[in-house]
This record gives C-alpha cells, sequence and structure tokens, in this order.
C-alpha cells in the first residue's frame, strides 16, 4: 500500500510551489469568483422586478376589437386606469398620401414635359442659323460658290455659330473673287491671242 502512495510534495516540486499546486488553487478563485458573480446578478435582478413591479402599467394590452385593417392610438391614464383609443381604417389614413403622391406624381410628369418643350424650343432657336451655315458650306463644297446671301446676316453674332457664319461668308466672297480674278485673265489671254 505504500508503494500505491503517491507524495504531493514530489508532484508539486521543492518547496510547495508546483504545478498541481497553482491549478488547484486556481480552481477554487475561479469558482468563488462565479458564484459572487451570480449573487450578485441575482439580487440585482431581484431589486429591479421589485420596483418594478411596485409601478403602475405604462402600456396595458390593446383591446381586442381592432382589426387588422386599423390603425390605432392610444393614451393610457395610469391615475383613473383609464385608456383613451382612437382607431381609423388604414385605407381612410393614408387617403391623404395617396392623393398628395398622385398629385406630386402628376406635377412631376408635367414638369418633365414643359422642360422637354422649353428644351427643344431653346435648341431649335439657337441651332436655326446652323442650317443655312451647313448649306452654304455644302455648296462650297459642290463648287456652287454663288453669294446667296443666307450666311451674311448670322455673321454679326457673339458666338461659335457667328464664327462659323462669318468664315463661310468670308470663303465664299475669297471664292469668288478668286473666280473673277480668272475671268479677268481668261479675258485679257483671249484678247492677246
Amino acid at each position: 500500500a505504500a508503494a500505491n502512495k503517491v507524495d504531493i510534495r514530489q508532484c508539486a516540486g521543492v518547496g510547495g510551489s508546483g504545478v498541481l499546486k497553482k491549478a488547484f488553487s486556481f480552481r477554487i478563485v475561479h469558482g468563488v469568483i462565479c458564484l459572487i458573480c451570480i449573487s450578485v446578478y441575482l439580487a440585482v435582478t431581484n431589486a429591479f422586478k421589485a420596483a418594478h413591479a411596485s409601478r403602475p402599467e405604462r402600456n396595458p394590452p390593446v383591446p381586442a376589437n381592432i382589426s387588422k385593417n386599423s390603425i390605432a392610438a392610444y393614451h393610457y391614464f395610469a391615475d383613473r386606469g383609464w385608456i383613451f383609443l382612437l382607431t381609423d381604417s388604414a385605407d381612410e389614413i393614408f387617403a391623404t398620401a395617396n392623393v398628395a403622391r398622385f398629385e406630386l406624381l402628376t406635377l412631376c410628369i408635367g414638369g418633365l414635359a414643359f422642360l422637354m418643350i422649353l428644351s427643344y424650343l431653346v435648341i431649335s432657336r439657337f441651332m436655326k442659323p446652323l442650317s443655312p451655315i451647313t448649306s452654304s458650306l455644302l455648296q462650297i463644297a459642290n463648287c456652287d460658290i454663288r453669294d446667296r446671301g443666307e450666311v451674311h446676316k448670322y455673321a454679326d453674332r457673339n458666338d461659335d455659330l457667328g464664327e462659323m457664319a462669318t468664315a463661310s461668308d468670308k470663303v465664299i466672297k475669297s471664292l469668288n473673287h478668286i473666280l473673277g480674278t480668272l475671268r479677268v485673265c481668261f479675258q485679257k489671254v483671249e484678247l492677246r491671242e
């Protein structure tokens, strides 16, 4: 029997500061701390329940006669034990919001249509001179350099279209001047022969 006995001092090491002694004391301390925490939790919970039970009920249950399609609002008078309850159908409550949504949608669609028409008018007004300028450039490309005076009336503008009109007008005048010079030269050459 003496051979089966284990000396704790041998496992714990010299002086009693071994691994087994430390593990054992850690578990005891851990258990004591857990017991203290549980006791504090239970005491606080019981105190809270006792304080809460002495108060009158603030949010009583809603009466069962309210349907699913109704919306209710209530106020509880604790001193008298009364409930002031207002109910109405959801359709009636949201009718104003639905009308406002429809009016807002109509207003947005109308505003969008107005802006589209206004944009078209403004763009067409500013791009109106582009058509005669384009036709005069195509006329020059087809070797037709007659001055029809369509472009000249837009040359006084202070924007890009005015600059294009001025340049097109100058090109037409320059080509007409060159053509006139060539005609004079050609007539002089014919007279010499």
